[in-house]
């Protein structure tokens, strides 16, 4: 891989592999001490709600360059450690395609033990966007994101209880895309904030059965003087009945409701889904899997 060192803002960094999603070097046995080190692209230890497609923490995703290191023994835990630089292009007169650089210190201290089953993560980030002066309001603006979630394993039952809170140049634009919001898409970056809590529950009682239920609240505060804020409610549950080794019915309801202060409208979205899939094995996660299915959904507008 061929890297191409940055000179200044808005100069790119990237290996020349445009397309490439996931490719990075690992050092796993140079340290006695377990510690691992790496560099390159990585997804990195991205936390999703499966049924929900949700992934509410994944740092790495997109990312043009990144370097850390894993499983530094510190106190009862572990320390990662991980710094990601990512470009995020913006079109003039949709001709030139200007880059806006981006920065991100992600720390996670894993592995505290809270009980015989239960563990905790802690989890801070650093982020900075780089003032672009070809761009109109591109300043240089910083931000930081708090967090903690709670994993317990035991038998049949695995739950993660999450809490992140991300402020300014933290908030990312997707699930996918963990590029810094911006003032294009209506966020006034330095007075911006998201908090989220999301509980998701496991339980698998193979060969026969398992399920996962979900439950997420989400507020995200644009930064605007008024009317700034979009609140997200969602649950559901999908549950699994194993028929054979690859074959196996899912049943899904879910619930979602979302009230948007800055567009004025609120609603509601009720689902059930019904799907038969093929897949390698029985696991709630088992994969490849191919789906046959068939969903009922209805909408609840409170107002628009």
């Amino acid at each position: 891989l061929e890297f191409r060192r940055v000179l200044r803002s808005g100069d790119s960094s990237d290996f020349t592999f445009d397309n490439l999603a996931q490719g990075y070097l690992s050092f796993n046995y140079l340290f006695d001490n377990g510690v691992k080190l790496w560099l390159g692209r990585r997804y990195y230890d991205r936390k999703s709600i499966h049924i929900m497609n949700h992934y509410w923490l994944n740092s790495g995703q997109n990312s043009h360059a990144g370097v850390g290191f894993e499983d530094l023994t510190i106190a009862n835990g572990k320390l990662n450690m991980a710094i990601f630089r990512h470009e995020d292009k913006d079109t003039v007169d949709n001709i030139n395609y200007e880059l806006i650089n981006n920065t991100a210190l992600d720390a996670r201290w894993h592995s505290l033990p809270l009980s015989q089953h239960s563990s905790l993560t802690l989890w801070g980030q650093l982020a900075v966007r780089s003032e672009q002066v070809s761009l109109p309001n591109v300043d240089r603006e910083s931000g930081i994101g708090l967090g903690f979630w709670i994993d317990h394993k035991s038998g049949k039952v695995n739950n993660t209880l999450a809490l992140i809170h991300q402020t300014g140049a933290s908030i990312t634009q997707a699930d996918f895309n963990p590029r810094p919001v911006r003032e294009s898409d209506g966020w006034v970056v330095d007075q911006a904030s998201v908090l989220e809590i999301n509980n998701t529950l496991t339980y698998e009682s193979l060969p026969d059965f398992s399920y996962q239920w979900s439950v997420v609240i989400r507020q995200e505060d644009h930064g605007q003087a008024a009317n700034s804020t979009v609140n997200w409610y969602s649950t559901g549950i999908r549950p699994v009945f194993y028929f054979s080794k690859h074959l196996n019915l899912a049943i899904e309801a879910g619930f979602d409701y979302v009230d948007d202060e800055i567009n004025n409208r609120s609603g509601s979205l009720s689902k059930l889904t019904t799907v038969l899939q093929v897949s390698a094995d029985r696991g709630f996660k088992s994969r490849p899997v191919m789906r046959f299915f068939l969903t009922l959904a209805e909408i609840g507008r409170a107002h628009v």
